[in-house]
């Protein structure tokens, strides 16, 4: 905005028109139209429209870029990013490329990987032996303890600076083995220490005895051998396996059946990988290891596990629960009738603003905004989502006429 524009205020009108009666007054061959003749700025602060996201402007009439009141405009402060006047800032450079919420560590963020979106603060961490760190600590593994021992199993783990951490349970399925448990003669590392029945002997030759574990489930005791004053290693034992398949055996040996494998599944119609909580059509799925892996973690095509946040419309693709990004917002309603696009149970217009200014003509014939410039609705009540109304957006016009700018516009909504 331009000196042209100080008459927006009396103060500057009135300053105004004092420099130019005076400059008037000092001339000998002045007209009466000559009293009336703009004077040029003095100070920066005669150019200023007190705006922030069109930028600072400057009285500087030496400019090729000056107006004829010796006013410069501005450079817009934000170099393409979003500006805010009301709190006179810009949005964040910080980017978050991921979507899970969180900025980049590396330019003031707290996100430790912005390249995986299940690796934040906070984040949930899961028990793996891949070490993946889901929560930015690497001192946490995952809680997983099947026998409750109060010992972590040894298979969960996670990379502190290239060293790895992991529980401290050798045997998660077994109670009596970890590390503070005193080591038996049983042919088991009890103790977790890598060594099995360190101090044990025989004083019988030919001796045998059980080892290993005899139940429950499909585990199978096995027979050591008194040798020489020292008990053989253990044979025939059937030793305890990971459950890895749904077949209604104990293979870990821990008196539960097929656990960890069985999920259930609810329909996922508009396939985004949230599922329909209200349906009636829940499936007890029993899966192997390696689909619950899979992309829809064992669950069949177009269903999705019943524990994933539910789907506020499962027919359509678009509205499901997730964080929107600034410029997601839709001019038309989801399949189910609604702008509830990230199922949060709420509906936000994208322009509430009014947008009618006061237009009129400054001395000189130039068009200026007596009010509010900003872009919104002509006729002040925002319309409802997807509906057209009229908005505007500044002043136009030349020496004969000033008006509002403006126009039909779609009321987009999410």
């Amino acid at each position: 905005m331009y000196l042209s524009d100080l008459t927006t205020t009396p103060y500057r009108m009135s300053l105004l028109l004092t420099l130019a009666a005076t400059a008037a007054c000092g001339s000998s061959g002045s007209s009466p139209e000559d009293a009336f003749t703009p004077t040029g700025c003095v100070s920066d602060s005669d150019c200023s429209d007190d705006r922030f996201c069109n930028g600072e402007e400057s009285c500087d009439p030496t400019s090729e870029f000056a107006n004829r009141f010796g006013c410069v405009t501005g450079e817009a402060p934000c170099d393409g990013r979003e500006c805010f006047e009301a709190e006179a800032t810009c949005a964040p450079e910080c980017p978050d490329a991921d979507g899970d919420g969180f900025q980049d560590i590396e330019c003031g963020g707290v996100d430790c990987d912005d390249s995986d979106a299940n690796r934040y603060p906070g984040n949930t961490e899961v028990c793996d032996d891949a070490g993946h760190d889901e929560d930015c600590d690497g001192t946490t593994f995952g809680e997983r303890d099947v026998d409750a021992d109060r010992f972590i199993d040894q298979a969960c783990c996670n990379s502190v600076g290239g060293t790895e951490v992991c529980g401290l349970d050798c045997d998660d399925a077994v109670q009596g083995v970890n590390p503070v448990v005193p080591e038996v003669c049983n042919g088991y590392d009890d103790d977790c220490d890598l060594d099995i029945d360190e101090g044990c002997g025989c004083t019988e030759p030919g001796a045998t005895r059980s080892c290993g574990m005899d139940g429950p489930g499909e585990c199978r005791a096995g027979e050591q051998t008194c040798e020489s004053g020292t008990w053989t290693a253990c044979t025939g034992v059937l030793a305890t396996e990971e459950e890895y398949r749904c077949d209604n055996l104990d293979e870990n040996c821990n008196g539960e059946v097929d656990e960890g494998l069985r999920i259930i599944c609810i329909p996922d119609v508009d396939r985004d990988g949230y599922g329909d909580a209200t349906s009636d059509d829940r499936r007890d799925v029993c899966s192997d290891a390696a689909a619950l892996a899979a992309p829809r973690f064992g669950c069949p095509a177009g269903f999705t596990p019943a524990d994933r946040p539910a789907d506020c419309c499962d027919t359509d693709a678009d509205a499901r629960p997730r964080t929107l990004g600034a410029g997601d917002w839709f001019a038309e309603p989801t399949s189910c009738g609604d702008y509830d696009y990230d199922c949060d149970g709420a509906e936000r217009q994208r322009l509430t603003a009014n947008g009618n200014p006061a237009c009129g003509v400054n001395v000189g014939g130039a068009c200026y905004c007596a009010s509010s410039c900003n872009r919104g609705w002509q006729f002040g009540a925002p319309p409802a989502c997807g509906e057209t109304a009229r908005a505007c957006d500044g002043c136009e016009g030349d020496s004969s006429g000033c008006g509002s700018n403006c126009f039909d516009l779609v009321q987009e909504c999410r």
